[in-house]
């Protein structure tokens, strides 16, 4: 790699490190081109004729490496799925709050002593 001493001592000025600099230079003006993972995604989601959100975004990405034969990361599948909004809503974690209530279970004994455990004055035996 050829390394200009110029661009050594901007560096050193602006405090960033070398692997940076050079990594923004080689990825300069590169745009991601998600239209064909996008078509072969929808491909994929209107395979299931009872399509109901099922398909996740690991289970997309399988099938776009086996299928179709994309080399693509869960995380660019899972970002093209969020801005889509197909995300699975299946599996999602429990969306109300725990309750243990269950209701009147058992049998409710019967009164032998004759308390009183709804009175009209307080503090009565």
């Amino acid at each position: 790699m050829y390394t200009n001493y110029t661009d050594i001592t901007v560096l050193k000025a602006v405090r960033i490190p070398r692997s940076t600099y050079y990594y923004a230079k080689e990825h300069r003006g590169r745009n991601l081109d998600d239209s064909q993972i996008i078509q072969a995604i929808d491909e994929i989601r209107q395979q299931d004729p009872k399509y109901t959100r099922k398909y996740g975004y690991r289970r997309i990405t399988g099938a776009l490496h086996d299928a179709y034969g994309f080399k693509i990361n869960h995380k660019r599948v899972l970002r093209i799925m969020r801005e889509q909004d197909w995300l699975c809503g299946a599996f999602n974690r429990q969306k109300r709050k725990y309750n243990s209530y269950k209701g009147t279970v058992g049998v409710i004994a019967p009164n032998r002593l004759k308390r009183r455990f709804k009175t009209d004055r307080p503090y009565q035996n």
